[in-house]
């Protein structure tokens, strides 16, 4: 159960991390979006970026339960 919860956790960082690199790459191209005209592109991917953040610090919060139920878990059996 706790490999399941860990890999769940693995999955969600590397979901954030790829998620932030698309807002990145969308607000490093924010000269481009200016030239249209089209601000409300930009607060998207900052948007995008916050939520990423918000994934990766989550995936990384299951990612230490799952480590810490396991080392109570070995305590027990120990």
């Amino acid at each position: 159960m706790s490999d399941v919860t860990f890999n769940t956790g693995v999955s969600g960082i590397q979901s954030g991390i790829a998620r932030a690199e698309r807002a990145s790459q969308q607000i490093a191209s924010a000269d481009q979006l200016r030239e249209g005209g089209n601000t409300s592109s930009l607060a998207d991917s900052l948007v995008e970026l916050k939520s990423a953040q918000n994934e990766v610090i989550a995936g990384v919060k299951v990612v230490e339960a799952a480590s810490q139920n396991q080392k109570t878990i070995i305590d027990i059996m120990v």
